[in-house]
Protein backbone atom coordinates (compact mmCIF):
# COMPACT_ATOMS: atom_id res chain seq x y z
CA UNK A 1 0.00 0.00 0.00
CA UNK A 2 2.76 2.45 0.52
CA UNK A 3 4.23 2.09 -1.89
CA UNK A 4 1.05 1.90 -4.67
CA UNK A 5 0.28 5.33 -2.43
CA UNK A 6 3.21 6.92 -2.63
CA UNK A 7 4.66 5.94 -5.62
CA UNK A 8 1.12 7.16 -7.39
CA UNK A 9 0.98 10.55 -5.81
CA UNK A 10 4.55 11.72 -4.81
CA UNK A 11 4.87 10.94 -8.79
CA UNK A 12 2.98 14.43 -9.74
CA UNK A 13 4.70 16.48 -7.81
CA UNK A 14 8.21 15.08 -8.35
CA UNK A 15 8.17 15.21 -12.08
CA UNK A 16 6.38 18.69 -11.90
CA UNK A 17 8.79 20.29 -9.19
CA UNK A 18 11.57 18.90 -12.13
CA UNK A 19 9.90 21.06 -14.75
CA UNK A 20 9.86 24.02 -12.54
CA UNK A 21 13.96 23.73 -12.64
CA UNK A 22 13.59 22.68 -8.81
CA UNK A 23 16.51 19.90 -7.96
CA UNK A 24 15.93 17.37 -4.81
CA UNK A 25 18.81 18.93 -2.53
CA UNK A 26 19.89 19.66 1.12
CA UNK A 27 17.84 22.95 0.73
CA UNK A 28 15.98 22.63 -2.00
CA UNK A 29 12.73 19.92 -2.03
CA UNK A 30 9.41 20.44 -1.79
CA UNK A 31 9.39 16.34 -0.85
CA UNK A 32 11.21 16.60 1.77
CA UNK A 33 8.29 15.31 4.51
CA UNK A 34 8.28 12.11 3.00
CA UNK A 35 11.84 11.58 4.64
CA UNK A 36 9.89 8.64 7.04
CA UNK A 37 8.65 6.84 3.69
CA UNK A 38 11.43 6.77 2.37
CA UNK A 39 14.44 6.63 4.82
CA UNK A 40 12.61 3.94 7.15
CA UNK A 41 15.21 3.66 9.76
CA UNK A 42 12.68 2.60 12.30
CA UNK A 43 12.51 -0.62 14.23
CA UNK A 44 10.19 -1.86 11.23
CA UNK A 45 12.04 -3.48 8.78
CA UNK A 46 12.59 -0.58 6.54
CA UNK A 47 8.49 -0.79 5.89
CA UNK A 48 6.69 2.92 6.27
CA UNK A 49 4.44 3.12 9.31
CA UNK A 50 1.61 3.07 6.84
CA UNK A 51 2.82 0.06 5.11
CA UNK A 52 3.41 -1.59 8.31
CA UNK A 53 -0.03 -0.49 9.95
CA UNK A 54 -1.59 -2.08 6.80
CA UNK A 55 0.00 -5.15 7.22
CA UNK A 56 -0.75 -5.66 10.96
CA UNK A 57 -4.14 -5.08 11.04
CA UNK A 58 -4.39 -7.94 7.76
CA UNK A 59 -2.39 -10.73 10.27
CA UNK A 60 -4.02 -9.48 13.32
CA UNK A 61 -7.20 -10.26 11.80
CA UNK A 62 -5.99 -13.10 10.35
CA UNK A 63 -4.74 -14.28 13.95
CA UNK A 64 -8.34 -13.74 15.53
CA UNK A 65 -10.29 -15.47 12.98
CA UNK A 66 -7.80 -18.77 13.48
CA UNK A 67 -8.60 -18.46 17.03
CA UNK A 68 -12.27 -18.10 16.99
CA UNK A 69 -12.84 -20.66 14.25
CA UNK A 70 -13.95 -24.29 14.63
CA UNK A 71 -11.91 -25.72 12.22
CA UNK A 72 -11.69 -29.58 12.44
CA UNK A 73 -7.83 -30.17 11.66
CA UNK A 74 -6.58 -27.25 14.27
CA UNK A 75 -8.91 -28.71 16.62
CA UNK A 76 -8.12 -31.85 16.08
CA UNK A 77 -4.47 -30.45 16.77
CA UNK A 78 -5.21 -28.90 19.91
CA UNK A 79 -7.28 -31.93 21.69
CA UNK A 80 -3.88 -33.89 20.68
CA UNK A 81 -2.01 -33.59 23.67
CA UNK A 82 -3.50 -33.80 27.07
CA UNK A 83 -1.12 -31.18 28.65
CA UNK A 84 1.32 -28.78 27.07
CA UNK A 85 -0.57 -25.53 25.41
CA UNK A 86 0.34 -25.60 21.88
CA UNK A 87 1.95 -22.74 19.68
CA UNK A 88 1.36 -22.75 16.01
CA UNK A 89 4.38 -21.11 14.25
CA UNK A 90 3.21 -19.83 10.54
CA UNK A 91 6.04 -18.32 8.43
CA UNK A 92 4.31 -15.32 6.64
CA UNK A 93 7.15 -14.05 3.82
CA UNK A 94 6.17 -11.07 2.86
CA UNK A 95 9.00 -8.47 1.80
CA UNK A 96 12.49 -9.65 0.48
CA UNK A 97 13.79 -7.51 3.29
CA UNK A 98 11.71 -8.91 5.80
CA UNK A 99 12.83 -13.05 5.60
CA UNK A 100 10.04 -14.24 7.83
CA UNK A 101 7.26 -13.31 9.75
CA UNK A 102 6.12 -15.50 12.07
CA UNK A 103 2.21 -15.64 13.83
CA UNK A 104 2.49 -17.35 16.74
CA UNK A 105 -0.97 -18.69 17.97
CA UNK A 106 -0.64 -20.50 21.37
CA UNK A 107 -3.86 -22.57 22.27
CA UNK A 108 -4.36 -22.53 26.26
CA UNK A 109 -5.79 -25.20 28.20
CA UNK A 110 -5.29 -24.01 31.69
CA UNK A 111 -3.51 -27.09 32.68
CA UNK A 112 -0.09 -26.37 32.09
CA UNK A 113 2.64 -23.79 31.39
CA UNK A 114 4.40 -25.45 29.03
CA UNK A 115 3.88 -25.00 25.37
CA UNK A 116 4.81 -27.41 22.56
CA UNK A 117 5.71 -25.79 19.29
CA UNK A 118 4.46 -27.32 16.14
CA UNK A 119 6.67 -27.09 13.00
CA UNK A 120 4.02 -26.16 10.47
CA UNK A 121 5.69 -26.84 7.40
CA UNK A 122 3.06 -29.76 6.15
CA UNK A 123 0.41 -28.14 6.58
CA UNK A 124 1.33 -24.67 5.17
CA UNK A 125 -0.64 -25.24 2.04
CA UNK A 126 -3.78 -25.90 4.15
CA UNK A 127 -3.24 -22.86 6.89
CA UNK A 128 -3.23 -20.64 4.03
CA UNK A 129 -6.27 -22.10 2.69
CA UNK A 130 -8.05 -21.19 5.43
CA UNK A 131 -6.77 -18.00 6.14
CA UNK A 132 -7.88 -17.28 2.24
CA UNK A 133 -11.39 -17.97 3.70
CA UNK A 134 -10.66 -15.63 6.49
CA UNK A 135 -9.77 -13.03 4.09
CA UNK A 136 -13.18 -12.80 2.73
CA UNK A 137 -14.83 -13.24 5.78
CA UNK A 138 -13.51 -10.30 7.21
CA UNK A 139 -13.66 -8.60 3.96
CA UNK A 140 -10.19 -8.13 3.62
CA UNK A 141 -10.34 -8.21 -0.55
CA UNK A 142 -13.73 -6.98 -0.41
CA UNK A 143 -15.16 -4.30 -2.81
CA UNK A 144 -16.33 -2.54 0.06
CA UNK A 145 -13.17 -2.43 1.89
CA UNK A 146 -12.72 -1.97 5.70
CA UNK A 147 -13.17 1.92 7.31
CA UNK A 148 -9.47 1.68 8.93
CA UNK A 149 -7.77 0.86 5.26
CA UNK A 150 -9.55 4.15 3.89
CA UNK A 151 -8.15 6.03 7.22
CA UNK A 152 -5.17 5.02 6.70
CA UNK A 153 -5.46 6.63 2.59
CA UNK A 154 -6.68 9.25 3.52
CA UNK A 155 -3.91 9.97 5.70
CA UNK A 156 -1.91 10.07 3.55
CA UNK A 157 -3.42 12.07 1.06
CA UNK A 158 -3.35 14.75 4.05
CA UNK A 159 -0.04 14.31 4.19
CA UNK A 160 0.83 14.58 0.74
CA UNK A 161 -1.33 17.94 0.63
CA UNK A 162 0.32 19.12 3.51
CA UNK A 163 3.41 18.57 1.76
CA UNK A 164 2.32 20.41 -1.26
CA UNK A 165 1.14 23.19 0.37
CA UNK A 166 4.23 24.16 1.85
CA UNK A 167 6.33 23.31 -0.89
CA UNK A 168 8.37 25.53 -2.81
CA UNK A 169 6.43 25.48 -6.26
CA UNK A 170 4.17 28.12 -8.01
CA UNK A 171 0.77 28.45 -6.68
CA UNK A 172 -1.48 27.36 -9.63
CA UNK A 173 0.90 24.63 -9.41
CA UNK A 174 0.45 24.11 -5.44
CA UNK A 175 -3.76 24.60 -6.38
CA UNK A 176 -3.49 21.79 -9.01
CA UNK A 177 -1.65 19.19 -7.27
CA UNK A 178 -3.98 20.02 -4.18
CA UNK A 179 -7.39 19.56 -6.17
CA UNK A 180 -6.14 16.25 -7.73
CA UNK A 181 -4.79 14.71 -4.47
CA UNK A 182 -8.44 15.74 -3.52
CA UNK A 183 -10.22 13.56 -6.18
CA UNK A 184 -7.67 10.36 -5.13
CA UNK A 185 -9.34 7.13 -3.80
CA UNK A 186 -9.24 3.59 -3.84
CA UNK A 187 -11.53 1.19 -4.65
CA UNK A 188 -11.13 -2.77 -4.85
CA UNK A 189 -12.34 -6.73 -5.11
CA UNK A 190 -12.22 -8.91 -7.96
CA UNK A 191 -15.41 -9.29 -10.03
CA UNK A 192 -16.99 -13.15 -9.27
CA UNK A 193 -15.38 -12.68 -5.76
CA UNK A 194 -18.64 -14.26 -4.46
CA UNK A 195 -18.12 -17.13 -6.80
CA UNK A 196 -14.35 -17.67 -6.41
CA UNK A 197 -15.18 -17.84 -2.20
CA UNK A 198 -17.26 -21.03 -2.87
CA UNK A 199 -14.97 -22.98 -4.86
CA UNK A 200 -12.67 -22.22 -2.23
CA UNK A 201 -14.90 -23.78 0.66
CA UNK A 202 -15.81 -26.70 -1.52
CA UNK A 203 -12.15 -26.95 -1.66
CA UNK A 204 -11.87 -26.91 2.20
CA UNK A 205 -15.31 -29.24 2.56
CA UNK A 206 -13.70 -31.78 0.47
CA UNK A 207 -10.15 -31.75 2.28
CA UNK A 208 -11.74 -31.87 5.52
CA UNK A 209 -13.72 -34.62 5.29
CA UNK A 210 -11.13 -36.58 3.46
CA UNK A 211 -9.04 -35.94 6.56
CA UNK A 212 -11.66 -37.29 8.87
CA UNK A 213 -12.11 -40.26 7.11
CA UNK A 214 -8.25 -40.68 7.14
CA UNK A 215 -7.84 -39.71 11.25
CA UNK A 216 -10.21 -42.21 11.76
CA UNK A 217 -8.15 -44.58 10.98
CA UNK A 218 -4.90 -43.38 12.49
CA UNK A 219 -3.67 -45.34 15.24
CA UNK A 220 -0.55 -44.18 17.64
CA UNK A 221 1.75 -46.94 19.27
CA UNK A 222 2.02 -46.53 22.54
CA UNK A 223 5.78 -44.94 23.09
CA UNK A 224 5.04 -42.28 20.60
CA UNK A 225 5.75 -39.23 21.95
CA UNK A 226 4.72 -35.46 21.24
CA UNK A 227 6.69 -35.16 18.50
CA UNK A 228 5.94 -38.20 16.82
CA UNK A 229 2.10 -37.62 17.14
CA UNK A 230 2.05 -33.83 15.40
CA UNK A 231 4.50 -35.95 12.45
CA UNK A 232 2.04 -38.34 12.18
CA UNK A 233 -1.16 -35.79 12.58
CA UNK A 234 0.67 -33.15 10.05
CA UNK A 235 0.75 -36.64 7.84
CA UNK A 236 -2.67 -36.70 7.43
CA UNK A 237 -3.32 -33.38 6.30
CA UNK A 238 -0.90 -33.51 3.78
CA UNK A 239 -2.26 -36.99 2.51
CA UNK A 240 -5.95 -34.53 2.60
CA UNK A 241 -4.41 -32.16 0.57
CA UNK A 242 -2.69 -34.46 -1.88
CA UNK A 243 -5.39 -36.42 -2.48
CA UNK A 244 -8.25 -33.83 -3.20
CA UNK A 245 -6.45 -30.52 -4.44
CA UNK A 246 -4.02 -31.68 -6.57
CA UNK A 247 -5.63 -34.20 -7.67
CA UNK A 248 -8.19 -32.10 -10.15
CA UNK A 249 -6.40 -28.78 -9.37
CA UNK A 250 -9.61 -26.91 -8.62
CA UNK A 251 -7.65 -24.29 -6.55
CA UNK A 252 -5.96 -22.91 -9.78
CA UNK A 253 -9.22 -20.71 -10.22
CA UNK A 254 -8.77 -18.91 -7.32
CA UNK A 255 -7.71 -15.65 -6.86
CA UNK A 256 -6.42 -15.93 -3.55
CA UNK A 257 -3.79 -18.43 -4.16
CA UNK A 258 -0.96 -18.30 -6.39
CA UNK A 259 -1.04 -21.33 -8.40
CA UNK A 260 2.13 -22.89 -9.87
CA UNK A 261 2.26 -24.38 -13.22
CA UNK A 262 3.27 -28.21 -13.18
CA UNK A 263 6.57 -27.00 -15.41
CA UNK A 264 7.46 -24.73 -12.97
CA UNK A 265 7.05 -26.78 -9.99
CA UNK A 266 10.02 -28.16 -9.55
CA UNK A 267 12.18 -24.73 -10.55
CA UNK A 268 9.74 -22.96 -7.77
CA UNK A 269 10.28 -25.80 -5.07
CA UNK A 270 14.05 -25.83 -5.60
CA UNK A 271 14.51 -22.11 -5.60
CA UNK A 272 11.67 -20.22 -4.04
CA UNK A 273 9.31 -22.10 -1.90
CA UNK A 274 11.90 -23.60 1.29
CA UNK A 275 9.69 -26.34 1.40
CA UNK A 276 10.08 -29.88 2.79
CA UNK A 277 7.00 -30.72 0.42
CA UNK A 278 7.67 -31.59 -3.48
CA UNK A 279 3.95 -31.04 -3.46
CA UNK A 280 3.25 -27.61 -2.75
CA UNK A 281 2.10 -25.93 -5.38
CA UNK A 282 -0.26 -22.87 -3.74
CA UNK A 283 0.82 -19.85 -1.37
CA UNK A 284 -1.60 -17.16 -0.05
CA UNK A 285 -1.45 -14.39 -2.41
CA UNK A 286 0.42 -11.33 -0.39
CA UNK A 287 -1.41 -8.29 1.22
CA UNK A 288 -0.10 -6.42 -1.50
CA UNK A 289 -2.11 -7.49 -3.77
CA UNK A 290 -4.66 -6.77 -1.71
CA UNK A 291 -4.02 -2.90 -1.93
CA UNK A 292 -3.35 -2.39 -5.65
CA UNK A 293 -4.49 1.07 -7.36
CA UNK A 294 -7.82 -0.08 -9.29
CA UNK A 295 -8.42 2.38 -11.93
CA UNK A 296 -10.97 1.53 -15.64
CA UNK A 297 -7.63 1.65 -17.38
CA UNK A 298 -5.97 -1.28 -14.86
CA UNK A 299 -8.77 -3.46 -14.70
CA UNK A 300 -7.78 -5.97 -17.97
CA UNK A 301 -4.52 -6.13 -16.33
CA UNK A 302 -6.14 -6.72 -12.79
CA UNK A 303 -8.95 -9.47 -13.96
CA UNK A 304 -6.40 -11.98 -15.02
CA UNK A 305 -3.68 -11.61 -12.76
CA UNK A 306 -3.06 -15.39 -12.36
CA UNK A 307 -2.76 -15.88 -16.29
CA UNK A 308 -0.57 -12.90 -16.77
CA UNK A 309 1.84 -13.32 -14.20
CA UNK A 310 3.03 -16.24 -16.60
CA UNK A 311 3.37 -14.38 -19.60
CA UNK A 312 6.16 -12.66 -18.06
CA UNK A 313 7.51 -15.77 -16.95
CA UNK A 314 7.92 -16.41 -13.27
CA UNK A 315 11.61 -17.73 -13.29
CA UNK A 316 12.64 -15.48 -15.61
CA UNK A 317 11.17 -11.95 -13.86
CA UNK A 318 12.59 -13.68 -10.27
CA UNK A 319 15.76 -13.10 -12.34
CA UNK A 320 15.13 -9.57 -13.67
CA UNK A 321 14.45 -8.65 -9.98
CA UNK A 322 17.71 -9.79 -8.25
CA UNK A 323 19.72 -8.75 -11.43
CA UNK A 324 19.81 -4.87 -12.03
CA UNK A 325 21.88 -4.91 -15.14
CA UNK A 326 19.55 -7.66 -16.67
CA UNK A 327 16.41 -5.23 -15.98
CA UNK A 328 17.86 -2.67 -17.25
CA UNK A 329 18.25 -4.77 -20.25
CA UNK A 330 14.66 -5.70 -20.28
CA UNK A 331 13.53 -2.21 -19.74
CA UNK A 332 14.52 -1.15 -22.89
CA UNK A 333 12.07 -4.10 -24.76
CA UNK A 334 8.75 -3.51 -25.65
CA UNK A 335 7.83 -5.60 -22.55
CA UNK A 336 8.31 -2.37 -20.08
CA UNK A 337 8.26 0.56 -23.09
CA UNK A 338 5.81 3.47 -22.24
CA UNK A 339 3.31 3.60 -24.75
CA UNK A 340 2.70 7.64 -25.08
CA UNK A 341 -1.31 6.96 -24.11
CA UNK A 342 -1.97 7.73 -20.37
CA UNK A 343 -4.52 4.92 -19.61
CA UNK A 344 -2.07 2.36 -21.10
CA UNK A 345 0.75 3.25 -19.34
CA UNK A 346 -0.48 4.05 -16.05
CA UNK A 347 -2.40 0.30 -16.29
CA UNK A 348 0.69 -1.22 -17.24
CA UNK A 349 2.78 0.19 -14.41
CA UNK A 350 0.05 -0.93 -11.80
CA UNK A 351 0.09 -4.34 -12.69
CA UNK A 352 4.26 -4.16 -13.29
CA UNK A 353 4.13 -3.01 -9.08
CA UNK A 354 1.45 -6.03 -8.45
CA UNK A 355 3.71 -8.35 -9.99
CA UNK A 356 6.83 -7.26 -8.42
CA UNK A 357 5.46 -7.62 -5.28
CA UNK A 358 4.26 -11.05 -5.75
CA UNK A 359 7.61 -11.69 -7.10
CA UNK A 360 9.25 -10.60 -3.94
CA UNK A 361 7.56 -13.23 -1.88
CA UNK A 362 8.15 -16.16 -3.87
CA UNK A 363 11.76 -15.36 -4.33
CA UNK A 364 14.34 -17.47 -2.47
CA UNK A 365 15.18 -16.04 1.11
CA UNK A 366 19.19 -16.24 1.67
CA UNK A 367 21.53 -14.67 3.55
CA UNK A 368 22.71 -13.60 0.08
CA UNK A 369 19.91 -14.16 -1.89
CA UNK A 370 17.83 -11.05 -1.35
CA UNK A 371 17.31 -8.68 -4.24
CA UNK A 372 19.72 -5.75 -5.04
CA UNK A 373 17.23 -3.78 -6.90
CA UNK A 374 16.04 -1.85 -4.39
CA UNK A 375 12.50 -0.49 -4.37
CA UNK A 376 13.90 2.88 -5.17
CA UNK A 377 15.01 1.79 -8.07
CA UNK A 378 11.27 0.53 -8.75
CA UNK A 379 10.00 4.33 -7.60
CA UNK A 380 12.47 6.12 -10.01
CA UNK A 381 11.04 3.20 -12.72
CA UNK A 382 7.53 4.26 -11.82
CA UNK A 383 7.96 7.98 -11.46
CA UNK A 384 9.80 7.81 -15.24
CA UNK A 385 6.84 6.45 -16.67
CA UNK A 386 4.79 8.63 -15.15
CA UNK A 387 6.36 11.29 -16.55
CA UNK A 388 5.12 10.30 -19.94
CA UNK A 389 1.82 10.49 -19.06
CA UNK A 390 2.30 14.05 -17.76
CA UNK A 391 2.25 16.13 -21.38
CA UNK A 392 5.96 14.67 -22.69
CA UNK A 393 5.15 13.59 -26.61
CA UNK A 394 7.47 11.54 -27.93
CA UNK A 395 9.18 14.69 -29.97
CA UNK A 396 9.53 16.08 -26.34
CA UNK A 397 11.18 13.20 -24.48
CA UNK A 398 12.09 9.63 -25.30
CA UNK A 399 10.63 7.52 -22.63
CA UNK A 400 13.27 4.58 -23.23
CA UNK A 401 16.57 6.27 -23.01
CA UNK A 402 15.96 7.65 -19.94
CA UNK A 403 15.16 4.09 -17.81
CA UNK A 404 18.93 4.02 -17.07
CA UNK A 405 20.21 7.27 -15.89
CA UNK A 406 16.75 7.02 -13.23
CA UNK A 407 17.00 4.17 -12.50
CA UNK A 408 20.86 4.51 -11.05
CA UNK A 409 19.98 7.24 -8.94
CA UNK A 410 19.02 5.50 -5.62
CA UNK A 411 21.55 6.34 -3.37
CA UNK A 412 21.25 10.16 -4.57
CA UNK A 413 17.60 9.63 -3.76
CA UNK A 414 18.49 8.92 -0.19
CA UNK A 415 20.76 11.46 -0.01
CA UNK A 416 18.14 14.06 -1.42
CA UNK A 417 15.53 12.38 1.33
CA UNK A 418 18.15 13.20 4.15
CA UNK A 419 18.63 9.73 4.92
CA UNK A 420 21.04 9.78 7.64
CA UNK A 421 24.75 8.18 7.43
CA UNK A 422 24.98 4.63 8.62
CA UNK A 423 21.41 3.46 6.92
CA UNK A 424 21.32 0.51 5.15
CA UNK A 425 20.60 1.88 1.72
CA UNK A 426 22.66 5.03 2.42
CA UNK A 427 26.76 5.66 0.83
CA UNK A 428 29.20 8.05 0.50
CA UNK A 429 28.38 9.26 -3.25
CA UNK A 430 29.72 11.98 -3.82
CA UNK A 431 27.69 13.70 -6.42
CA UNK A 432 24.81 14.22 -4.18
CA UNK A 433 21.17 15.21 -5.79
CA UNK A 434 21.88 14.88 -9.03
CA UNK A 435 18.32 12.68 -9.56
CA UNK A 436 16.93 15.23 -12.03
CA UNK A 437 18.58 17.15 -15.01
Amino acid sequence: MKRTVVLLLLSFLCVYSTRLAHKFSSTVHPCDDFEEFVCNEDENGGLSPLFDSLRNGFYDRLKEALLKDNDVVIEGLKNLFAGPNITFQVDFPYHSHVPTRYLNLTYHNGLTNNTHRIDTTQIQVYLNLLFSKYTHQNKLRNANWTNEVYNLYDDVKAQVIGIVQNSTLEQEHINKFVSSFKQQGVDGGLENEESYFYVLMSALSTIQQRFIDLKNTLTLEADCNDDCKIKRYSNLVETAMNETVYSDRTLERLPFVLSIPQELRDILNRMFIRTKSPTMSVQLVPVAFFYVPWTEDSIEYMMKYNELIYQFSLEAFTDVVSDDDRFLQMAKGDGFKCYHRAGYCRAHIEFLEAVRLTTKIIKERTEDGGSGFSDLHWFFFYMQSRWCIHGMTEEEYACDSTFKPFLKQSTDFQKAFNCKPGHKLYTAAENMCKIFV
